[in-house]
């Protein structure tokens, strides 16, 4: 801790106030996640049923990969803040606007709320994260990066048990504008770090996807495989979640309170993780080693729920 806060003293001031800035900024973006998830999550099996689902996240991935490559391209012109401002202003407008769609009896805007929710948080994280990259040095990012990941756990955490408490005392409808006016505020928090100074590396003109990786080909493929595969688990147990969850919890408010517990929970766990096991996992075990337990302890866990408590909602979860 002395080490840390000695390091600390180091950075300057503009350092520190834009360090500080990103940090909040990471911490709202997290701390309305489980807010938006929820409500909406609620809202969507309140019009649709688990055998939608499916369809649900197919539009969403169609709609990300669509707006991230407008995002790209939009962001060489205005600049990293004013396309993060105008994502996170968007995002309200068309929550905002699908909702009371909804509520007039469009049913397909639930499919719309699912899809924007899942879209807006990939956008705020990557762009605080890129510019994060680009504005910290090494040194920084290795002492910075620990804390901010737990900032943004933390930011979970209680946004899931906001999202519980509102849930149960004022509804779902609540859950979903106080998610809308905390979007709102990290639009506020990253856009006080605008004037500072980063080193921007210039595009060239033969500098193309497939000429970037070229040389570690082989690694980039590894790794998209890895997430493709990551990905397809992590659909296949929601999917597995969804089809008892809305069975055992039938109403609206009960179903965006429930889901908050959980998000609350998996923060938690996220943080206990970041802080304590994989520190104490990475000081004593090889990298390989770590890599290689992750998956069979996984699959330990999952082979234990299908015999102690299978089809009960707390094993899915």
């Amino acid at each position: 801790m002395k080490n840390y806060i000695s390091f600390l003293q180091t950075l300057d001031k503009d350092v520190k106030r834009n360090g500080f800035f990103i940090f909040l900024t990471y911490f709202f973006a997290l701390f309305s996640y489980p807010l938006a998830r929820s409500s909406t999550g609620a809202l969507f099996y309140e019009t649709y049923s688990a055998n939608d689902y499916s369809f649900a996240t197919f539009i969403s991935v169609v709609v990300l990969i669509i707006v991230i490559s407008i995002s790209n391209r939009v962001q060489r012109k205005i600049g990293i803040h004013k396309l993060y401002a105008i994502i996170g202003v968007v995002t309200v407008i068309t929550m905002l606007f699908s909702f009371f769609m909804l509520q007039s009896g469009h049913a397909e805007m639930a499919y719309a709320l699912f899809a924007i929710k899942e879209v807006y948080i990939v956008l705020l994280i990557h762009l605080c994260l890129a510019f994060s990259n680009a504005y910290f040095t090494m040194e920084q990012v290795k002492r910075l990066y620990g804390p901010l990941g737990g900032a943004g756990s933390i930011g979970g955490i209680i946004g899931g048990q906001l999202t519980s408490y509102l849930a149960k005392g004022y509804g779902t409808d609540i859950v979903l504008f106080f998610s809308l006016a905390i979007i709102l505020f990290t639009v506020i928090a990253f856009y006080q770090t605008n004037q500072a100074k980063i080193t921007e590396v210039q595009d060239k003109k033969d500098h193309t996807p497939l000429k970037s990786i070229k040389g570690v080909g082989k690694y980039v493929f590894l790794i998209a495989l890895i997430v493709a595969l990551t990905q397809f688990v992590i659909f296949i147990a929601d999917l597995q979640f969804n089809i008892v969850f809305e069975k055992v919890v039938e109403s609206k408010d009960a179903r965006t309170a429930y889901l908050g517990q959980i998000y609350k929970y998996i923060n938690i766990v996220t943080l206990f993780l970041q802080f304590v096991l994989l520190p104490f996992l990475l000081m004593r075990v090889k990298i390989k080693s770590v890599f290689f337990f992750i998956p069979l302890f996984y699959l330990l866990l999952i082979f234990g729920g299908l015999s102690i408590g299978a089809g009960t909602l707390y094993v899915v979860a």
